[in-house]
């Protein structure tokens, strides 16, 4: 799931956010790539864990597995009904911030504000 997701955030920050990410670009690139690779390696790993991993004994049930209950509230309580929304108002923040902030006459099939001659 991680490699999918970096694979449409590195084409995101390409398409839509091009003038956003024009300067960091050169930091951005190698950190998206270091990123996916590492997402790849992790997941196949775990994978195969999962698929090849026959130590686990066939008696233990997902209850004598599930954590603690206080565990579990906290969880709920911190993530669930805190943290997701700090989310989603943070990034409705940004979106809005940033609304507009386009040169105007860009389209994403015009050349790079580098290559334009200015006068």
């Amino acid at each position: 799931m991680g490699v999918v997701s970096d694979i449409v955030m590195a084409f995101q920050f390409g398409a839509n956010w091009s003038v956003l990410a024009e300067r960091p670009g050169s930091i951005q690139g190698p950190l998206l790539g270091y990123e996916t690779f590492t997402a790849f390696m992790l997941e196949a790993t775990f994978f195969g864990v999962v698929l090849l991993g026959r130590d686990i004994p066939y008696s233990v049930t997902v209850a004598a597995a599930a954590a603690a209950e206080a565990s579990l509230s906290f969880l709920l309580w911190g993530a669930g009904l805190f943290v997701l929304p700090v989310i989603g108002v943070y990034s409705a923040v940004v979106y809005w911030m940033f609304r507009g902030k386009q040169r105007k006459g860009y389209t994403p099939t015009s050349a790079p504000p580098s290559t334009v001659k200015r006068s």
